[in-house]
């Protein structure tokens, strides 16, 4: 009888400690429940926060790109310009160069239509004093084959934008004429060629009769 009341007790007693464990299980198993909670709201908190941080990075980005491609559209316009300006300064360097190609050769033939002049008046200075009814504005005289004469005429012009002289020549002996020279070198080798073609002979002035005597017979 003893035995078997022992046995009941130790029956009990296993049960007791069973229930035991079974509660220090649960209060363990209560016990980390909540650090995992933790950990995984922690976790919800980082992803949510790179998210944002992603998003921002994202328009950043977007905004960068934006910047970049209005930087490329200034660029373009920036060297068009730069183009453009250096097109025009070569257009303007051979416009003066052209200019200034002009006014040397506008230069060189005043230099020797001032030339021509001076020759022409040396020339008239050294030759013999201007002989009477000579046509006006004779700067030379050249004599034919036929003894005439054949001068060089420097007419003002007042429609030339240089106020320069037209020469041409003017025949004594035959009156053959041409002008229309704005040199006075082509205007000699005009009067020289036609004297040294012309056979006219000047024209004799008239005579004058000679009145006839009368005698009277005494």
């Amino acid at each position: 009888m003893l035995t078997i009341i022992r046995s009941s007790a130790l029956e009990r007693l296993r049960a007791m400690a069973a229930q035991a464990d079974t509660a220090q299980s649960g209060e363990a198993d209560t016990r980390t429940t909540p650090p995992a909670a933790a950990e995984s709201g922690a976790a919800g908190t980082a992803l949510t926060d790179t998210a944002r941080r992603l998003g921002e990075t994202r328009a950043e980005l977007l905004a960068a790109r934006t910047d970049l491609a209005a930087l490329r559209g200034e660029l373009a316009a920036v060297q068009q310009l730069a183009r453009q300006a250096s097109a025009g300064e070569a257009r303007a360097r051979a416009l003066e160069q052209l200019l200034l190609r002009d006014a040397g050769s506008q230069v060189a033939d005043r230099d020797r239509t001032i030339a021509d002049l001076r020759a022409a008046l040396e020339q008239t200075r050294t030759q013999a004093p201007a002989v009477a009814g000579l046509p006006e504005h004779t700067v030379a005289r050249f004599l034919t084959l036929g003894g005439g004469l054949v001068v060089l005429l420097a007419v003002p012009d007042e429609d030339r934008y240089d106020s320069q002289p037209v020469y041409g020549y003017e025949c004594l002996a035959c009156g053959g004429q041409a002008a229309g020279a704005y040199r006075i070198a082509d205007g000699r080798r005009w009067a020289n060629e036609h004297a040294a073609e012309c056979r006219a002979l000047p024209a004799v002035p008239a005579v004058r009769p000679v009145a006839e005597k009368t005698t009277t017979t005494l």
